[in-house]
């Protein structure tokens, strides 16, 4: 399996609510509002990555955009976070 981090930026409010959905369904952690963090078997991530095409194909507005970056394990042990995040009420918070 891989960690991936997906980071996405889309105005469009409603289209927006399903991705993180999505992701959150996927079993991925927020770690900021525009950000997930996960582990994903090969499948999976093929499945995943397909509906979020399909989501954001019906996307209104100026941005409408996903990155998503693979993450060794070896980097993902050195992640520093500075400051506090402050997670929505019942939502976990992967902690590395």
């Amino acid at each position: 399996m891989t960690h991936y981090l997906f980071v996405y930026d889309i105005t469009d409010d409603a289209i927006r609510l399903k991705v993180a959905n999505k992701l959150k369904d996927y079993g991925l952690s927020r770690i900021q509002y525009s950000a997930f963090l996960g582990e994903l078997e090969p499948r999976r991530y093929r499945s995943l990555k397909k509906e979020l095409k399909k989501i954001i194909s019906r996307a209104k507005g100026e941005r409408k955009v996903i990155h998503i970056f693979p993450i060794p394990l070896s980097s993902l042990n050195r992640v520093e976070v500075i400051g506090e995040w402050s997670r929505e009420e019942g939502e976990e918070v992967e902690v590395l």
